[in-house]
């Protein structure tokens, strides 16, 4: 996820920080259907993403620590082209929607005591393309790397102040995803 940099102030105060540490399983299942001209394939598909949490943490001696994650997962509607060479390779692209939902949780220890985790959720539904390269095993089993990405925004830097309930901000856009996944495809006849 196209996420935030922590705020230059909170890590200069600091003991240790870290950011963006992708933690988790990526994955996507999806299914579909191809109508065939030669060469040429197309149809509908629809299929959900999930993604690794995107990780936070500073740590300031003397005064506590805190930890922020993002995490999220999306459900598309795509419509698939794809060149079928008679080897077995093939090459394709896909365009349609994504229904975006992220999760930003805030945990926080001070010196005084331990806060009440908090936490925010978002969705959008935006664009999404995605293109690839694979190849036909058989008629009924193929592999494929798929690169995809959804356009949402990117949000700025997190501070400790912006992400208190009942604060509204530009945390609360939804971030574009970059993935890229190696599937295994069974093929009906």
């Amino acid at each position: 996820m196209n996420t935030p940099k922590l705020d230059a102030a909170e890590k200069n105060a600091a003991t240790s920080h870290s950011e963006n540490i992708r933690s988790g399983a990526a994955g996507r299942a999806y299914a579909g259907y191809f109508w065939q001209v030669s060469h040429f394939l197309f149809g509908p598909e629809i299929g959900a993403s999930t993604y690794p949490k995107n990780k936070y943490k500073l740590n300031s001696t003397g005064v506590g620590s805190g930890s922020w994650t993002y995490s999220g997962y999306n459900i598309d509607f795509l419509g698939v082209a794809k060149y079928a060479f008679n080897f077995g390779l093939n090459f394709f692209g896909k365009a349609g929607i994504a229904y975006a939902e992220q999760k930003i949780e805030l945990k926080a220890t001070l010196s005084s005591g331990t806060l009440p985790s908090t936490s925010k959720s978002e969705n959008d539904v935006l664009a999404k393309v995605a293109a690839g390269i694979g190849f036909d095993w058989t008629n009924q089993f193929s592999t494929n790397i798929t690169y995809s990405h959804i356009f949402g925004n990117k949000p700025s830097q997190i501070e400790n102040s912006n992400i208190l309930p009942g604060t509204k901000n530009d945390l609360d856009s939804v971030a574009s995803v970059d993935l890229i996944l190696l599937n295994v495809e069974y093929h009906f006849s």
